[in-house]
């Protein structure tokens, strides 16, 4: 048997009691309650009282709240949503779809490896956060090296998916820029601040590579302490190191201090060569006093080598040079040159030599002089020349040639060039050694 309820006109609503033995009884509340309030159970089955809960006529449901602002919105001094499996290989989640129905998002637990997966762009996992607590980005296991187990890792098999950036703007004034801070302190307590002590390594930026098996470590940077700590002062040093290539397969191969940039602010190069691999660049001296006729600063050249002179004037038919050993020098513009050699043979023509390592400067002097080059002279030692009352010779060099001139010892002598039968005209020839050091341009 139920209740009919008839409208003034037409329509009707009942209500049926179940089909079962026993009864049922509701008591409805004392009052009408608020406007869109639901009814449910007291603590006594069957009497009814107001709920939390409302639905207002644009159908937002709150609970906790009479004027919700989404579809469903919560209002509590500790307020969650739980989701609870009731297996314990379940999984619990939030699925986000589109009008269309597909699912493009999702945030889910899985109970049975006890991960939280974070999925967009049509379910394609974007974030994982392990049972370890570790933040993995773009994959969805551990790819750290050497047991790192870091605590955030980002992998991606593009260079998008695997890059970062920190960015800031600051308006219209400086501000602070975007940092990458790495803090080390002595002790267990992570809130601390524990004096670190000289030596301690501070923190790392460590490179790997793939040999095709195992992530190997081909270079770091690393910071460290560069000596004795006291309140308000760290010293601090970088260290730069590489690892070397193997002439064969082996061991691993660790990187090892290349460079150190210490506290001091000294720079110091372990094991290689400082290259300047662009002509013309070099070491600045800029920082230092300069003379008045200063016109460069820039050493930007060294370099050291053999040289062989060749005879330009002064020889005959039959004639031999024969050079025993020739080195230059070369320090920025700075040229010295080394020569031995034996000539055999020659005329009355002047000695000359030629073909120096690098060509003399030709830009003069601020007075104005130019034409072909600055001048130099060098000391001669020699050997069995065939000329007498001479016991000194000069090497001059000008216009890219190599003169050889002696001074008679009398009053308001000049000076005369040797010519090449004085050098080579006795028996096996005369002997030269003379060093001679001049600028390039």
């Amino acid at each position: 048997m139920g209740l009919s309820l008839r409208g003034q006109t037409s329509g009707a609503i009942d209500i049926n009691a179940p089909n079962v033995a026993g009864n049922n009884t509701i008591t409805l509340p004392g009052s009408n309650g608020a406007a869109n309030q639901f009814y449910k159970n007291s603590g006594t089955a069957g009497t009814l009282t107001h709920s939390s809960m409302i639905e207002t006529s644009a159908g937002l449901v709150g609970i906790g709240t009479d004027n919700p602002s989404t579809k469903l919105h919560l209002l509590a001094t500790d307020s969650y949503l739980t989701m609870q499996s009731s297996s314990a290989s379940g999984n619990a989640g939030i699925l986000f779809k589109d009008s269309g129905g597909t699912q493009n998002g999702v945030i889910f637990y899985d109970f049975d490896d006890d991960y939280l997966k974070f999925s967009t762009n049509t379910d394609s996992e974007a974030l994982r956060i392990t049972s370890a607590g570790q933040l993995l980005i773009n994959h969805d296991q551990d790819v750290a090296p050497d047991g790192y187990a870091s605590k955030l890792q980002l992998a991606d098999d593009s260079y998008q998916g695997s890059s970062t950036v920190w960015k800031r703007a600051s308006g219209s004034t400086a501000g602070s820029n975007p940092a990458l801070i790495l803090q080390k302190v002595r002790g267990s307590d992570i809130n601390g601040q524990g004096a670190v002590v000289d030596s301690d390594s501070i923190g790392q930026i460590r490179l790997y590579g793939a040999d095709g098996t195992n992530a190997i470590e081909c270079a770091n940077i690393s910071a460290r302490v560069d000596n004795t700590v006291s309140t308000n002062n760290v010293p601090g040093k970088l260290v730069f190191s590489t690892a070397k290539l193997l002439g064969g397969q082996g061991s691993a191969v660790m990187p090892t201090q290349a460079m150190t940039i210490k506290a001091s602010h000294n720079v110091e190069i372990h094991d290689g060569n400082l290259i300047f691999e662009t002509a013309g660049t070099g070491i600045d001296f800029s920082a230092t006093a300069n003379a008045a006729g200063m016109t460069n600063e820039l050493l930007d050249d060294y370099e050291e080598g053999f040289w062989t002179p060749t005879i330009n004037s002064g020889s005959a038919p039959g004639s031999i040079l024969t050079v025993t050993r020739g080195r230059y020098t070369k320090v920025g513009r700075k040229v010295t040159i080394c020569c031995e050699l034996v000539f055999e043979g020659g005329d009355t023509g002047n000695f000359r030599l030629q073909s120096l390592p690098f060509n003399l400067d030709t830009t003069g002097t601020t007075s104005g002089q130019t034409g072909s080059g600055m001048s130099a002279v060098g000391s001669v030692m020699f050997n069995n020349l065939n000329i007498t009352t001479v016991t000194s010779i000069t090497a001059y060099l000008w216009s890219n040639l190599i003169y050889f001139y002696f001074t008679a010892g009398t009053d308001g002598a000049s000076w005369t060039e040797v010519n090449g039968a004085q050098v080579g005209g006795n028996t096996n020839g005369g002997n030269l050694i003379f060093t001679v050091t001049y600028f390039t341009a």
